[in-house]
């Protein structure tokens, strides 16, 4: 056997065993997430806070400007609030 073979068939044997070595299964990045109540949760804040700040806005059309400003406002924040929310469920972190 010359070094050629012998480099290969070592490669081969390695790679074999590599392949062998922490098969078990591991649940995908994308699957643990969807499974994750608080991201839920935060999702559906999102989603109720962003209806209420898209009523509110439709309200410039039939209310008196500065009660729905005010409503908007809060609402604004609230969206902001629950984004926040959702990032923190999603593991993000405002640490730069």
């Amino acid at each position: 056997m010359n070094r050629r073979q012998f480099a290969a068939t070592t490669l081969a044997s390695s790679l074999v065993i590599l392949s062998g070595c922490d098969t078990e299964p591991k649940p995908s990045a994308l699957a643990t997430l969807l499974n994750n109540p608080a991201v839920h949760e935060a999702f559906k804040s999102l989603e109720s806070a962003a209806s209420s700040l898209q009523a509110n806005v439709a309200d410039f059309e039939t209310e008196n400007w500065r009660e729905v400003a005010e409503n908007v406002t809060a609402d604004s924040d609230n969206v902001s609030s629950r984004i926040e929310n959702l990032k923190q469920a999603l593991g993000y972190s405002d640490a730069q």
